[in-house]
């Protein structure tokens, strides 16, 4: 019930770079939402590789296993501190350390997950578990590549946070643009892919995986 009304809310505030669906000369572009899927990426790197003539598949880079373990080792350096002070312990310590040992946590999940177009099953999955056949039941990690009717690219925000060396305890929030690769059914719905620091390897990329699959790209990225 909660999550369809932030859904409304979210569907009625107008994107910050918004797209106009006329130039795909499509009418499923009119169905499709060109705001980002997710709010937020995990900060794991990957790299689109064909492992074979019948699989792309995005592998983890070295840099997202890194930056995994470098988030890990920093939480639980900042939480030692906190617990290894004297005298009054600033609580916001403990809560960076926590923090960023979760994310940490969450990047190295994220890095070791590979993503998956496979035609000898006609698939895109994420996990390590291939599907033998099409699996309905399992619509939040599989999609049936006779289920994808384009590519879409588009551009949203994303932000970091940073603690202010000013003294005075505040956090300094930075905001950049990112570039995010989701699937559109026939039906208008979405489903998540990657997220993408440059413009032009999202375009890359998404080239690759519609010519394997055999659809469109919807290319937002400039509106």
């Amino acid at each position: 019930m909660l999550k369809d009304i932030i859904k409304k809310i979210d569907s009625a505030i107008p994107s910050l770079f918004p797209v106009n669906p006329e130039k795909f000369n499509d009418p499923v572009a009119f169905q499709t939402e060109w705001k980002g899927v997710k709010v937020k990426s995990g900060g794991a790197s990957t790299a689109l590789v064909q492992m074979d003539e019948n699989r792309l598949v995005y592998k983890p880079s070295i840099a997202g296993y890194v930056m995994g373990v470098i988030f890990i080792i920093a939480g639980i350096f900042i939480s030692w501190l906190y617990f290894f002070m004297s005298g009054d312990k600033p609580w916001f310590l403990l809560l960076t350390g926590v923090i960023f040992a979760l994310s940490g946590v969450f990047i190295f999940i994220q890095a070791s997950t590979p993503i998956v177009f496979d035609k000898s099953t006609r698939m895109f999955y994420k996990g390590r578990k291939q599907p033998k056949i099409p699996d309905t039941t399992d619509s939040k990690h599989t999609v049936s590549f006779n289920d994808i009717h384009a590519i879409q690219l588009l551009t949203r925000l994303e932000s970091s946070s940073s603690v202010d060396n000013s003294g005075n305890q505040s956090r300094r929030t930075r905001y950049y643009r990112v570039y995010e690769m989701n699937l559109v059914k026939h039906d208008g719905k979405r489903k998540y892919v990657n997220t993408f620091g440059k413009d032009d390897l999202a375009r890359h990329d998404a080239n690759i995986i519609a010519d394997f699959i055999g659809v469109p790209v919807w290319d937002g990225i400039d509106g």
